[in-house]
């Protein structure tokens, strides 16, 4: 029973991963559109569908976690520039 738990989780996280970069891609193709709707911002998205906007990423989780499970739904920041979805990552020797 616990292995068949074990293999039905796995499923699900990766369901649940593949949902989550699908509204990440959503959210970058429609992003200058919803920018112009919300502003500056943190929008909950689940389902290519903005559930919530909020002034933090902790308000963000928050009203995400009050309606979806945790790890369902995402919170990006909007800003109206790329450095919203980019990230620039360095190594040190």
């Amino acid at each position: 029973m616990a292995k068949t738990k074990d293999i039905l989780s796995s499923f699900i996280a990766k369901k649940n991963k593949a949902r989550q970069l699908a509204d990440f891609h959503w959210f970058v193709d429609h992003y200058m559109e919803l920018y112009n709707r919300y502003g500056e911002k943190y929008l909950v998205i689940k389902n290519k569908r903005v559930l919530a906007v909020a002034d933090t990423y902790k308000d963000g989780v928050a009203k995400g976690k009050a309606t979806e499970k945790l790890g369902t739904f995402i919170v990006q920041y909007c800003n109206g520039t790329e450095e919203a979805y980019t990230a620039q990552i360095f190594t040190c020797r």
